[in-house]
């Protein structure tokens, strides 16, 4: 047979990858560039490193650009592999970013088209590229084949140690993120920057690791032959609810939440005043491409089982649980919540067909043929 190598339609692909994520487009590319600068950090055995997040704007779009101070690519790294989609030296289990991907995704997005990466040593050492869309494509430049000011424009730039990854924004991601990124990096990257492994500011100021006021633990709990290091709060103010009540995190980044069933076991309003955040980074090796949620496997649901087990442990110890037994959903006080709660869904438009007592209308009925 006479064959050829089929085609690669690059742009479309990365538009299907981008739809992957649940969240908004301005979302993942913020936390794509920090996720490549925490792998660049753990791969070098940096601790402590800083990623410094700034804004501009034109009249016609805004920019953000995110520095990292890990060794920069080598030559091979920037120029062989960087460019190429979905090639990672980074095995699985080894990153938190999108291996081979993340970094080119807003490409892809209606509020992007335009990547500028420049990495090296500082000063005149450095190398440069710039990636773009098309209608149809992705193309991409570097100071290799043209000079720097095809690559960044006129303007003067002065590099100094480590690699900066500069995105272009609609106005309308522009005004958004410089509305929300503070917010977005602290609900994201909460465990990293209360654990210290990086510094992130924002226009020259400290992101700070966002903790409710109260009583804080720490604690570690053993799952097989690891060590799962824990937080736990007793606060003295409302929690936010997407904060509720445990936090898994990996490599620094949140990946999922797993809110308990409290409606009894809790005393008073304390069911809105826990907060627990695990680092569950020896679970790294099963999370979802696009790393934003555990695969289905026993693994995680085994270690998630007994982080949570632990959790109510400790509230039991704490004295914050009722004395009335949960498994016990026969109780008068359960069964008359659940019938109230039964009766106003039959009672709506959507569900009052169901209700017998309701209507007479004869209804059609499944029957075997």
């Amino acid at each position: 047979m006479k064959s050829e190598p089929m085609h690669f339609e690059r742009l479309q692909t990365l538009k299907n990858l981008l739809d992957m994520y649940q969240y908004r487009d301005e979302t993942v590319c913020v936390n794509e560039a920090i996720a490549n600068s925490v792998d660049a950090f753990r791969e070098n055995s940096i601790l402590g490193g800083k990623i410094d997040i700034t804004f501009e704007r034109t009249d016609d779009y805004g920019y953000i650009t995110f520095h990292n101070n890990a060794p920069p690519m080598t030559k091979d790294q920037f120029i062989t592999k960087y460019h190429t989609v979905s090639f990672s030296f980074k095995k699985k289990g080894q990153g938190i970013g999108f291996a081979g991907v993340g970094a080119k995704l807003f490409l892809a997005s209606e509020h992007g088209g335009e990547i500028i990466t420049i990495t090296g040593k500082g000063k005149s050492n450095f190398m440069a590229s710039k990636m773009e869309a098309t209608e149809t494509d992705l193309d991409y430049g570097t100071t290799f084949k043209n000079s720097l000011s095809e690559i960044i424009g006129k303007k003067q730039y002065s590099h100094s140690f480590g690699t900066t990854y500069r995105v272009r924004l609609s106005l309308f991601a522009y005004k958004y993120l410089k509305e929300h990124l503070a917010d977005i990096v602290q609900f994201w990257w909460n465990y990293a920057l209360l654990t210290k492994q990086i510094t992130i500011t924002v226009d020259g100021k400290v992101v700070r690791a966002w903790e409710p006021k109260g009583t804080k633990f720490q604690k570690q709990i053993k799952w097989k032959k690891n060590i799962i290091k824990c937080f736990y709060w007793i606060a003295d103010e409302l929690i936010p609810e997407e904060r509720q009540h445990i936090v898994y995190s990996v490599f620094g980044k949140r990946i999922h939440r797993n809110k308990l069933d409290v409606t009894i076991r809790i005393k008073e309003d304390y069911a809105q005043r826990i907060f627990c955040i695990a680092d569950l980074s020896v679970l790294a090796g099963y999370l979802t491409a696009n790393k934003e949620e555990f695969e289905v496997d026993w693994r995680p649901n085994e270690c998630k089982s007994v982080v949570k087990k632990a959790f109510w442990d400790f509230l039991e110890k704490e004295g914050l649980l009722s004395k009335s037994d949960p498994t016990q959903i026969t109780s008068p006080t359960f069964v008359n919540e659940l019938t109230k709660r039964l009766d106003k869904i039959l009672q709506t438009d959507k569900f009052k067909h169901l209700n017998i007592f309701l209507s007479t209308t004869t209804r059609n009925v499944l029957t075997p043929d």
